[in-house]
């Protein structure tokens, strides 16, 4: 009989890594594969995946056997997709109430969610600040790291500036010369001070109401007690009032 040589050539099939999706920071999901032209009843063996790193975006997932493995096999690799999705994160907001300081300002802003391994370099800021009082103002936080982004519902907050205080008047008394004259004064008045005279209620010293603005830094009054105060303006309330009493002049003896 005569004999011949008979070579079999490994079998052209097709090896795809199947797409796969997570989210920033969650497990590796387990890669699997699909293959066209496989004879039935055979399994690959030592296929293996790699992908360059998972940060968010998308990431080519190499598949690969090892060096000899399916020697019956002549196999076309073809790659899959691995899709990193950006980690939500939620902003807490805090200090959105603040007063007057004469300084740019906004709320604090604080991530929750942040992983262990980022918290060095996943950093927030706040945009919107302002100087002035209002109630009306809008800060909204950035961060500045792409494996995450805020949720829309926490990102920005409301936030007020109240007007800040006034120290109370430091004054003093003149009083009357002789009674009736009319002619006392309050020392330390300024013309960007109020006054009201008192009529000796406790309602009636606690109420904003009544104050005239001081005219004349060197204005006279009469005996009585009275109400001086800073006068309200941007970015100030009116201070607290200073009681201040002029008593009194001497009475004219007429002989």
């Amino acid at each position: 009989f005569a004999t011949a040589k008979i070579k079999i050539e490994p079998k052209p099939i097709t090896v795809t890594a199947e797409k796969k999706s997570k989210t920033y920071g969650d497990s590796t999901p387990e890669f699997t594969y699909t293959v066209d032209g496989l004879v039935e009843d055979e399994h690959l063996q030592d296929i293996n995946f790699s992908v360059d790193n998972e940060n968010a975006g998308s990431h080519s997932i190499v598949i690969f056997q090892k060096a000899g493995a399916n020697p019956n096999y002549a196999i076309k690799f073809v790659n899959g997709t691995l899709n990193v999705a950006q980690r939500q994160l939620d902003v807490e907001w805090s200090n959105t109430t603040l007063t007057y300081n004469g300084q740019a300002q906004t709320p604090t802003a604080t991530l929750k969610g942040v992983l262990d391994s980022d918290k060095e370099n996943c950093l927030v800021t706040v945009d919107g600040s302002q100087t002035d009082a209002g109630s009306d103002y809008t800060a909204t936080a950035k961060i500045n790291n792409a494996n995450y982004v805020l949720k829309s519902a926490t990102e920005s907050c409301k936030y007020v500036i109240n007007n800040a205080s006034q120290s109370k008047p430091d004054l003093t008394a003149k009083n009357e010369t002789f009674v009736g004259q009319g002619n006392g004064q309050i020392t330390g008045l300024t013309q960007d001070m109020e006054w009201k005279k008192s009529d000796d209620t406790v309602a009636g010293a606690a109420a904003d109401t009544g104050y005239q603005k001081v005219s004349d830094e060197n204005m006279n009054f009469s005996a009585g007690k009275y109400y001086v105060r800073y006068s309200a303006k941007k970015n100030y309330n009116a201070s607290l009032p200073t009681e201040i009493t002029i008593e009194a002049g001497r009475m004219i003896n007429i002989t």
